[in-house]
C-alpha cells in the first residue's frame, strides 16, 4: 500500500527543496508519494518529479498578507482532501511549525516530524526566542530528523543530540554527476579568459550573513597582497550580493573576482576549481561540501561546520573562524599539494556513508516505514 508524505517548506531553491527533490527522484516507483506544501513557486522540473511519485505541489497563502483564517483553511484543506498521510514532514521549525502541527493533529495525522537543517550561530549569544523554539521543537516533533549533530543540538537540544532518538539523514547528491570528465575548456575561457592560468578558488553560497562573504573579501585582499595569481568565483545570489560587489570595487579587487550568479552547471564549474572555501558562521551540513568532495576538489571549511561534512577522503580541512585572513590565505596556498583520491574510492565512500541519493533515500524509506528510529552519520 502506498504511503503518502506531506512535506512542508517555506521556499524553493535552497538545501531544503534539494533534500525533498533528491529523495523524490530516488523513491519513484517505491510505493511512497510526496506532496509538497510551500509559499513559493517551484520549478517545472521539481513539480514534474514530485508528480512522478504520485504526489503534487500545493501553494499556501501567506498569513501575513491574506490572514490566518485563509492560511489555516488552505493547510487544512490539503490535509483533508489529499490525505490520508503517513507523516507530515515539516521543514519549518519553532513557533512557525505550530499551525502545521495543529492542523495535522486535527486531521488525526499521528506522525508530525520536524527536520533540523541548521546549526547555531556561535558568534553571538543565543536569544530567548531560540531557546523557546528548541523546547517547542522537542514537544511538537515526537520523532526527530536531522542533517547532522550540530543541527540536532541547535533545533532539539544537546540532550537529544546525545540520545538515540534522532534519525540523521544525509543531505545527498548523485555522485556520478560530479565525476563525469567534461570538456570545460570553453567554460574556463568564458569565466577566467585564456591569457593566464590562475589558481581558481570557488565558493557556492547564497549571499547571506551566515555565509560570511565579508570575510571572503578579506581573504581575497590578503591573497592579492601576496601577489598570488588567482581568481575567486562567487556562485549564487541573494540580498547581500550588491553590497559584496560594491566592497570588491571599493577595494579594487575586480580582477580577482567573478560573480557568476545562480548556475545550473556547478558540477562542471567544480572541475575548474583548485580549491573550495566555505568560511560560514554556522551551517547544518552543507551539501556543497559533499559535492566538492565528490568532484575531488580540496575543501576548506570553517570549524563551525559539523565534522560529519568531512567524508574521510583527505580532501577537507577545518580552520577556526577566528583565524586571520592571512592564515586562511596560507591554507589556500598549501591546499595545492592535496592528493585527490580516485573516482572509484570517492564513489564508494559517498555510498557507504549514505550520501548518495539512493543510499540516503533507502534510509529515509526505512524511517517512513517505521523500520528505524535512529541513525548516526558515521
Amino acid at each position: 500500500m502506498q504511503k503518502k508524505v506531506l512535506h512542508i517548506m517555506s521556499g524553493f531553491g535552497g538545501g531544503i527543496s534539494s533534500f525533498i527533490w533528491n529523495k523524490a527522484k530516488a523513491l519513484i516507483g517505491k510505493e511512497i508519494s510526496f506532496d509538497v506544501l510551500t509559499y513559493d513557486d517551484c520549478s517545472r522540473e521539481f513539480v514534474e518529479d514530485i508528480n512522478k511519485t504520485g504526489g503534487n505541489v500545493y501553494k499556501m497563502v501567506n498569513p501575513k498578507k491574506e490572514g490566518w483564517s485563509s492560511f489555516l483553511k488552505t493547510v487544512n484543506k490539503i490535509m483533508i482532501e489529499q490525505g490520508p498521510y503517513e507523516m507530515v514532514h515539516c521543514h519549518i521549525s519553532g513557533y512557525r511549525a505550530i499551525p502545521f502541527f495543529l492542523c495535522a493533529k486535527k486531521n488525526s495525522i499521528k506522525r508530525f516530524v520536524i527536520h533540523a537543517h541548521t546549526a547555531a550561530d556561535e558568534s553571538r549569544a543565543e536569544t530567548k526566542t531560540e531557546k523557546m523554539n528548541r523546547k517547542l521543537n522537542s514537544q511538537l516533533s515526537k520523532q526527530k530528523v536531522s542533517c547532522g549533530i550540530k543541527a540536532t543540538s541547535y533545533i532539539f537540544g544537546e540532550k537529544t543530540a546525545s540520545s538515540d532518538k534522532v534519525v540523521h539523514i544525509p543531505n545527498s547528491i548523485e555522485p556520478k554527476e560530479y565525476m563525469i570528465d567534461y570538456d570545460v575548456s570553453a567554460l574556463k575561457k568564458e569565466i577566467v579568459g585564456n591569457n593566464s592560468n590562475p589558481i581558481i578558488i570557488g565558493n557556492v553560497a547564497r549571499f547571506h550573513y551566515q555565509k560570511n562573504h565579508k570575510f571572503m573579501i578579506e581573504i581575497i585582499e590578503k591573497l592579492a597582497e601576496k601577489h598570488f595569481d588567482f581568481v575567486w568565483l562567487f556562485i549564487g545570489d541573494g540580498n547581500l550580493q550588491n553590497e559584496i560587489k560594491s566592497q570588491v570595487e571599493q577595494k579594487g579587487l575586480q580582477q580577482y573576482t567573478r560573480f557568476l550568479g545562480r548556475r545550473n552547471d556547478v558540477n562542471k564549474i567544480y572541475q575548474l576549481m583548485d580549491v573550495f572555501v566555505l568560511p560560514s558562521l554556522y551551517e547544518g551540513l552543507p551539501t556543497v561540501a559533499v559535492e566538492t568532495q565528490a568532484a575531488g576538489v580540496p575543501t576548506i571549511l570553517s570549524n563551525t561546520i559539523t565534522k560529519e561534512a568531512d567524508l574521510g577522503m583527505g580532501l577537507v580541512s577545518f580552520l577556526p573562524i577566528t583565524n586571520t585572513s592571512d592564515e586562511w590565505a596560507n591554507a589556500i596556498f598549501k591546499s595545492k599539494s592535496t592528493i585527490v583520491p580516485s573516482d572509484t574510492f570517492r564513489m564508494d565512500i559517498i555510498s557507504d556513508k549514505k550520501f548518495s541519493n539512493k543510499a540516503s533515500a533507502d534510509l529515509y524509506q526505512a524511517f517512513i516505514e517505521g523500520k528505524i528510529s535512529h541513525y548516526e552519520i558515521k
